[in-house]
C-alpha cells in the first residue's frame, strides 16, 4: 500500500469569548487535518495542529498543497 494523495485542510474554530475582546478574535484558533489516501481505496484522516498556532498551521498546509 502507497499513499497516493495527502491534503491539509485549515479549519478554524471559535474560542471562548473574554471579556473586552474584539468580535474579530473570536476565530483565531484553528486545527489542521490531513486527508490520506492510498493506491488501495484506503484513505484517512489525522490531525497535526502545531503549537503556538497560526504560523506553523500555515506552513504545514503550505509544504502539502
Amino acid at each position: 500500500m502507497k499513499c497516493t494523495a495527502a491534503k491539509p485542510w485549515i479549519i478554524p474554530f471559535p474560542r471562548p469569548q473574554r471579556l473586552g475582546d474584539p468580535p474579530e478574535r473570536r476565530f483565531q484558533r484553528e486545527l489542521v487535518f490531513t486527508q490520506v489516501d492510498t493506491d488501495s481505496d484506503i484513505g484517512g484522516w489525522g490531525e497535526i495542529t502545531t503549537y503556538p498556532g497560526a504560523a506553523g498551521n500555515r506552513a504545514i498546509k503550505g509544504c502539502g498543497a
